[in-house]
């Protein structure tokens, strides 16, 4: 899933950029269409969207016509919208006085049961799918997606600890998933070239069965929408149920 800015209307224009199961190409304004197809152990196909453009501004998402987000803004993460297999439109409109006019319009051909992550960011759209099978008893499924379009490739570090979270992750990517313990967490994100730290999180807390997506966004420096990390939660569709750390 994919947005794309009207280059007549703002400073920048966004591409396209898949991971995992998404792969997203662009070209002319245009981007092909991707395969979303994922081995889980459900039939539900769904996304869930989150707003980390810094420049944009209040987007209204549709999903074969259908109006399914409405004023969405900055940091907004929505529910999970089911999506019906098959062809699938999405539409992109920005929210204005007297018109709201379209931005991104394009089909693709969704697979059915698959969670998927789409983030909208400053120059490109990281879309996802999450892996919610077969997280082990007591653990948790961890990832950090890069979707700070101003910040430098990162190391992402456990501090304490020999646990390395990603490494030289650069903007637009996403790390492999890694499994932890349940617990807490003093996690420290290092510019990778002077392994100086951009951003420290003590404290994270995780939780048995479920699955993380730490997303950096933001612009370092700004006082208005400054870099932080957005935690995506899903819960893990096998394995324990997840219950509080101790």
């Amino acid at each position: 899933m994919s947005f794309l800015r009207n280059a007549s209307t703002t400073r920048r224009q966004f591409t396209a950029s898949g991971l995992g199961a998404l792969l997203l190409g662009g070209g002319a304004g245009l981007v092909a269409a991707p395969v979303l197809a994922q081995d889980q152990p459900t039939f539900v196909t769904r996304a869930r969207f989150l707003h980390a453009d810094t420049e944009g501004g209040q987007y209204e998402v549709y999903l074969n016509s259908d109006g399914v987000i409405d004023e969405f803004n900055y940091g907004d993460v929505s529910d999970w919208i089911d999506v019906d297999p098959g062809s699938v439109r999405l539409t992109l409109t920005l929210d204005r006085a007297g018109f709201n006019y379209a931005v991104f319009d394009a089909y693709y051909p969704v697979a059915a049961g698959g969670s998927f992550n789409v983030i909208i960011t400053d120059a490109i759209i990281i879309a996802n799918a999450v892996e919610t099978a077969d997280v082990r008893r007591d653990m948790a499924r961890v990832r950090v997606v890069h979707a700070s379009a101003d910040t430098p490739p990162v190391n992402v570090m456990v501090a304490g600890g020999d646990v390395i979270l990603a490494r030289d992750l650069s903007f637009g990517r996403s790390s492999d998933y890694v499994e932890v313990s349940s617990g807490s967490y003093d996690i420290d994100i290092q510019a990778a070239e002077t392994q100086q730290s951009v951003l420290s999180l003590p404290g994270v807390q995780v939780m048995a069965g479920m699955v993380y997506d730490f997303v950096a966004m933001g612009t370092p420096g700004s006082e208005d929408r400054p870099l932080e990390v957005t935690t995506l939660e899903t819960e893990a569709t096998t394995g324990t149920p997840a219950t509080p750390s101790s």
